[in-house]
């Protein structure tokens, strides 16, 4: 765990100074927003790689969210519980990611798992009433 611990501040210190010199690089020059977006893609293409190569370190769920994540998404067959389309994401209804309690996850799909986390108190109970309503919670 140590080991993790210390290649997690390694990869967070390399990715503070590979933004700071892109941050510094772009300051000294005018780009348009293309090629900012193009600068960020490649930011973030780094930081995902560093990810792929180091999963474990990432991991930001317990390790019994691997087992439920799959209970709940053949509980829920897959289907979005907010619009009813394929849904492959599993949402923590308190966004607490250490809460892996089945009656705090909940299917959704990518497009809702991201409009889910505006207007968080109103998704939050949302998500409650469709668990009681199909009679998963009291």
């Amino acid at each position: 765990m140590e080991d993790q611990n210390i290649i997690k501040q390694a990869i967070s210190r390399v990715g503070d100074l590979i933004y700071e010199d892109i941050k510094q690089f772009c300051d000294n020059y005018e780009f348009s927003k293309k090629e900012k977006r193009c600068i960020d893609h490649v930011y973030k293409g780094v930081i995902r790689e560093y990810k792929r190569l180091y999963p474990e370190v990432f991991w930001i769920y317990p390790p019994e969210y691997r087992k439920i994540r799959k209970e709940i998404l053949a509980r829920d067959k897959n289907i979005c519980q907010l619009c009813g389309n394929f849904g492959n994401y599993v949402h923590h209804i308190d966004y607490n990611k250490h809460n892996s309690n089945g009656t705090n996850l909940i299917t959704v799909c990518r497009d809702c798992n991201t409009k889910a986390n505006y207007k968080r108190n109103f998704y939050m109970k949302y998500f409650r009433n469709v668990l009681r309503e199909r009679g998963l919670v009291k």
